[in-house]
């Protein structure tokens, strides 16, 4: 036989019939379900532990970037590669056909001055055929690359680029393609503003997010208009004019995703878009109007960093939050197709931090990456890879927990039927007794443990 460990869960019961969670839903995670770490993956420690961008490249490897300075005992100063079973790989070592271009804040590449962005070859050597001469004044914040090999650079740039502010595209050689001229401006009287998302889509036209104003909206005294903050330009950079968001938003957006469906998703701090609560994120139609029927709810408690559509229009959403729409939701959370959370998903990292950043593999499995040192109860430093969807074959999976009376735990479990499962309860996760084991035949499985008192844990194992 053998035994396959899923979800510990841990409670305190008082006289009151009140339960105190002492550890998180999904402390101890089995492989294979949603929004489970995938142990198979580790990168080992990453310091700092922060991750901003995750690429996939043709062999399945993962390109990371973000302020980190060593991967394990190895020294990598904001780039590395990981090998498919998250090891470093030790062939690809920059001291900052798949060449990689680079954004962010630094001066040099491997010695030669490079301001804030480069190119690399596949070996993170520099790639000295793409050259921007002095580069961005201020950091690249987002980047695109179209099938041309032009690039696209956004942030909060303002004095460099002949006076283009926020967002310009780039030649394959590195210069400026001077024919693409969006006219953004992103200083503003009090703040200033920036570009932090940019996505191409299939008809080559250019949806970008930030914290900015278009000047061919705007009249001679440009400084009271409202920030834009979401719009859509033509491929050489004229307005579209058929991209109509109905009211400006309250605040800036971090990040967009397009749907495979030609809608529009935007995450942000913004409270209200086109008149409708919409805390946070929104779905727009392909002509900018809000999508009525994706609504989160309450949305996120703080900032929306990162989404990510997966090939079922579910949306995986990272952030600053811990809550979300009013479940638990620790900086990640996965979204049905009309908003609402996917319970199926378990989500969140442990303690303090952020989600920055998602990649999908080609098996589905999912790349995570932000600033955190614990990712659902398992010890990963800015990195972690997830699985995507619930495997019952190989796990049980706790569904809910309830009190029915005082001294008394009522555990639903989803199971696959026709398998033996065995329940263990502990009170200090060093010895464990066995409550029962029942050969489930449905789905669905109820037990209540009578003799729940004091400091309970529990695990289920698939025999």
């Amino acid at each position: 036989m053998t035994k396959k460990k899923t979800r510990i869960l841990g409670f305190r019961t008082l006289s009151t019939a009140v339960a105190w969670p002492l550890v998180s839903l999904g402390l101890a995670l089995q492989d294979g379900m949603a929004g489970s770490v995938d142990t198979n993956f580790n990168p080992g420690t990453i310091f700092t532990p922060d991750i901003r961008c995750i690429i996939i490249d043709s062999n399945v490897n993962a390109v990371i970037g973000g302020p980190f300075r060593e991967i394990g005992e190895a020294e990598r100063t904001g780039l590395a590669r990981l090998l498919t079973d998250g090891t470093l790989d030790t062939t690809f070592n920059p001291v900052v056909g798949g060449k990689i271009l680079i954004g962010g804040q630094f001066t040099t590449v491997n010695g030669v001055g490079r301001r804030c962005i480069a190119r690399i070859n596949e070996d993170g050597s520099l790639d000295n055929g793409f050259d921007p001469g002095q580069g961005p004044d201020r950091a690249v914040q987002c980047m695109a690359v179209q099938s041309d090999g032009r690039a696209l650079i956004g942030g909060s740039f303002v004095s460099s680029y002949g006076g283009r502010e926020g967002l310009v595209r780039l030649n394959a050689d590195g210069t400026l393609d001077e024919t693409f001229s969006p006219l953004l401006k992103v200083v503003g009287e009090f703040s200033d503003g920036y570009i932090t998302a940019i996505r191409i889509q299939n008809d080559g036209k250019i949806v970008i997010g930030g914290y900015f104003k278009v000047a061919a909206l705007l009249p001679a005294d440009w400084r009271n208009v409202p920030w834009q903050n979401v719009a859509r330009f033509a491929e050489e950079g004229s307005l579209d004019s058929t991209f109509k968001p109905s009211s400006r938003l309250l605040s800036d957006v971090r990040a967009v995703e397009l749907l495979n469906d030609g809608k529009i998703i935007i995450g942000g701090s913004f409270p209200k878009a086109d008149g409708f609560p919409r805390n946070g994120i929104a779905r727009l139609n392909g002509d900018g109007t809000l999508d009525e029927s994706f609504d989160a709810g309450l949305g996120p408690d703080d900032r929306v960093w990162a989404l990510s559509a997966q090939n079922d229009n579910k949306i995986l959403v990272g952030g600053f939050f811990s809550k979300f729409n009013g479940y638990l939701a620790k900086a990640c959370v996965r979204l049905e197709q009309d908003g609402l959370v996917d319970t199926t998903f378990s989500t969140g990292i442990v303690g303090d931090g952020f989600v920055a950043a998602f990649a999908h593999l080609p098996d589905r499995r999912i790349l995570v990456g932000g600033y955190f040192t614990n990712y659902d109860g398992i010890a990963r430093t800015g990195l972690a890879r997830l699985f995507p969807t619930n495997d019952l074959t190989l796990s049980p999976r706790f569904a809910q927990v309830s009190l029915p009376a005082s001294g008394q735990i009522r555990l639903e479990l989803l199971s696959p039927s026709g398998r033996a499962v065995t329940i263990l309860t502990s009170s200090n996760f060093a010895s464990w007794a066995t409550i029962l084991t029942v050969t489930n035949s449905s789905a669905f499985l109820q037990i209540i443990d009578t003799q729940a008192e004091g400091v309970r844990f529990y695990r289920a194992e698939l025999r």
